[in-house]
């Protein structure tokens, strides 16, 4: 069996945006759970020019966006993407994003 990325974020306890990761490229899937406070979670990946772009929903136009114990799938290239929480009040959200094999099978 592959192995695929897994890479868990810091843990939010304000409003903001997580230090980011590189992202391999290919499906994935974000996964959030905890307190949220009222806020909303959403996942951005960096563009060219350095702006952070709002990801979303595979095969959707939808962005992602979290508000409570949920996950999302994605497809994006390679980059660097982060989370961010807004909205919140007294927040402990834990999110973390995992590849999802080509072959769901193997």
């Amino acid at each position: 069996m592959a192995r695929r990325i897994s890479v868990a974020f810091p843990t939010l306890s304000a409003n903001g945006s997580s230090s980011p990761t590189d992202w391999p490229g290919g499906k994935g899937d974000l996964t959030a759970s905890g307190t949220f406070g009222g806020g909303t979670l959403t996942m951005q990946i960096q563009g060219p020019s350095g702006t952070w772009i709002n990801v979303i929903n595979y095969a959707t136009i939808t962005d992602i966006s979290i508000t409570g114990n949920k996950h999302a799938a994605f497809e994006l290239p390679a980059g660097p993407v982060r989370v961010t929480l807004a909205g919140a009040t007294g927040p402990s959200v834990t999110a973390s994003v995992s590849g999802i094999p080509a072959n769901v099978a193997g």
